[in-house]
């Protein structure tokens, strides 16, 4: 019964693997394996944000965005336009019977979001094996 667990100063070992530390058995981290926040870090994270907006700067420069008119108080504009997030959700409103276009398909549509962590249940660990989990994310 070599097998069997052992009971040892009150606890019950389980397994032990031969010739292996356990996860996070390095007390102290060797002084090659720090990297200092600055300035390695935070110089890339200057540069980064500096290219992105230099980048907005060049699209807002380039491309010409007009205005609309000034705002009029005595003219409110039309409120049966929908934000440009709920256009979709408008057009199938003029096309479906408005309990299925409304409530029905994206009420389906967030169900099934929410369900695809329990759809996917593969249990490997590489992206490569993984197509839904990495099409998803």
């Amino acid at each position: 019964m070599a097998d069997d667990p052992q009971i040892v100063e009150g606890q019950r070992v389980l397994g032990v693997v031969p010739g292996k530390p356990a996860v996070g058995d390095e007390k102290v981290p060797e002084r090659q394996k720090l990297v200092f926040t600055w300035p390695h870090l935070l110089v890339r994270h200057a540069v980064a944000s500096l290219g992105v907006l230099l980048f907005v700067l060049a699209v807002a420069i380039l491309f010409n965005a007009p205005l609309k008119e000034i705002a009029n108080p005595a003219v409110t504009p039309n409120p049966e336009k929908a934000p440009w997030y709920f256009v979709g959700l408008q057009e199938l409103l003029s096309l479906l019977h408005p309990m299925i276009a409304g409530v029905l398909l994206p009420g389906m549509l967030v169900g099934g979001l929410i369900m695809l962590p329990y759809i996917d249940r593969n249990p490997a660990r590489k992206a490569r094996f993984r197509k839904v989990a990495v099409w998803t994310f």
